[in-house]
């Protein structure tokens, strides 16, 4: 998503309404997450993700973001300086 745009941030647009959530999940256990996207373009991404605990599904979800510039410098600061924190890449990964 980053790489049309420059390293922008995407923004939560929608969620799925079929999205399923099956079971809680509790402190201490180890999230499995499988996130990959769907579609890049035409100014949104969508993504798909599933969440398992030791091979089981907990849930699911599709996504989608918008691309949108920073608000203000401020915040696109603020971004990267976490972004740069906790060793966010900040050119996009190849993906198919």
């Amino acid at each position: 998503m980053r790489s049309t745009y420059g390293f922008p941030w995407p923004i939560v647009d929608q969620l799925d309404p079929d999205q399923d959530s099956r079971t809680f999940v509790t402190p201490g256990e180890l999230l499995k997450i499988d996130a990959s996207v769907v579609h890049e373009g035409s100014g949104f991404s969508v993504t798909e993700a599933r969440v398992s605990v030791d091979g089981k599904l907990k849930c699911n979800a599709t996504i989608t973001f918008r691309h949108v510039p920073f608000p203000n410098p401020d915040l696109r600061g603020h971004m990267e300086a976490m972004a740069e924190r906790i060793g966010f890449p900040r050119q996009a990964a190849a993906h198919d």
